[in-house]
């Protein structure tokens, strides 16, 4: 079950209440899929964790050698011929409630294109990190 952004809020607060501060995530759709992206700062990445049990997919976006994390990344994301997913400026983190099934990603950032082949499995989530060269 997806968390609805109204939900969103009384997480925070939760968590806010147990000491632990984090940005609020929106929830945004494309495709009629939700996603949710950031992980800039520490809080944005613990907001997005408490999120993402209910993702079937999480990118990451990441420079090759310093492991640091990329931001304003598009994203395409295809089943077969269709393309079922489209999002730009995302990153570092994305996760993306797509249903269970196999999946091509797509993504670009200054130039550089990365594609995965990712599986989205019924239970549990799907993991992939792209790496892009440093700028």
């Amino acid at each position: 079950m997806k968390l609805p952004v109204v939900l969103n809020a009384g997480i925070s607060a939760c968590l806010l209440l147990a000491g632990t501060a984090f940005a609020e995530i929106v929830i945004n759709t494309d495709h009629e899929i939700e996603y949710a992206t950031g992980g800039v700062g520490v809080s944005e990445r613990e907001g997005l964790d408490a999120l993402a049990p209910d993702y079937g997919l999480k990118l990451v976006f990441a420079l090759e050698g310093s492991g640091s994390f990329l931001s304003a990344v598009e994203v395409s994301i295809s089943r077969g011929d269709e393309v079922v997913f489209q999002a730009a400026d995302t990153g570092p983190w994305l996760l993306i409630a797509l249903p269970a099934g196999t999946y091509r990603v797509i993504a670009q950032s200054h130039g550089h294109t990365r594609e995965a082949d990712v599986r989205v499995p019924e239970i549990g989530r799907s993991e992939a990190t792209l790496h892009f060269p440093a700028r």
